[in-house]
C-alpha cells in the first residue's frame, strides 16, 4: 500500500472507481450494449432475408422472363402457322371452286350443245314432215289432173320412200 501512496493514490478510492466502472459496465452491457447488439443482429438477418428473398425473385424474374420469351416465339409460331395453314386452305378453296366452274361451264356447255342438237333434229324432222306434206300434195295435184287414182297412190308411195331414204342418209 505504501507503493500507492508514494505514487500518490488512494487504495479506497481506486477500489471505489473500480467499483463505479464495473457497476457502470455491467449497466451498459445489460441496458445498452445487449439490446444495440440485438436490434443489429436483427437488422443484419432481416438484411440476409432481404438478399435471399431478392436473389430468389431475380431468379423466378429470369425464369419468368424465359417463360414469357418461349410463349412470346410458341404464339409467334402457332400464328404464322395459322395464317399459313389458312392460305393453303384458301388456295384449294380456290382451286376446288374453279374445278367445279369448269366442271359445271363444261356441264352447261354439254347441255346446250345437246339442247341445240335435240332442237336442230327437231326442227329438220319438222322440215322433212312438211316437206313430205309438200311434196304429196304437189305429186297429188300433178298427178291428179294427169293419171288416175291408183296411179297416183303408186307415185305417191315411190316419192315416200325416197324421201324416207334421203332423211336415212342425212342421219
Amino acid at each position: 500500500m505504501e507503493l500507492f501512496s508514494k505514487l500518490g493514490l488512494d487504495v479506497r478510492l481506486l477500489i471505489a472507481q473500480l467499483i463505479n466502472f464495473a457497476v457502470l459496465l455491467f449497466v451498459l452491457q445489460k441496458f445498452l450494449y445487449r439490446p444495440l447488439l440485438d436490434v443489429l443482429e436483427r437488422r443484419r438477418r432481416q438484411v440476409e432475408a432481404n438478399e435471399e428473398k431478392e436473389h430468389t425473385l431475380a431468379t423466378r424474374l429470369t425464369a419468368l422472363e424465359a417463360f414469357c420469351e418461349e410463349r412470346l416465339i410458341d404464339a409467334e409460331r402457332r400464328g404464322s402457322d395459322i395464317v399459313r395453314s389458312a392460305a393453303e386452305e384458301a388456295a384449294r378453296l380456290r382451286e376446288k371452286l374453279v374445278a367445279e366452274s369448269r366442271a359445271e361451264a363444261v356441264r352447261l356447255k354439254r347441255a346446250a350443245q345437246e339442247a341445240l342438237s335435240h332442237e336442230r333434229e327437231e326442227a329438220l324432222a319438222s322440215v322433212a314432215r312438211e316437206g313430205e306434206a309438200l311434196v304429196r300434195a304437189g305429186v297429188e295435184r300433178v298427178l291428179a289432173s294427169i293419171a288416175d287414182q291408183r296411179t297416183t297412190e303408186l307415185y305417191l308411195e315411190k316419192a315416200e320412200r325416197e324421201l324416207v331414204g334421203i332423211r336415212v342418209a342425212k342421219e
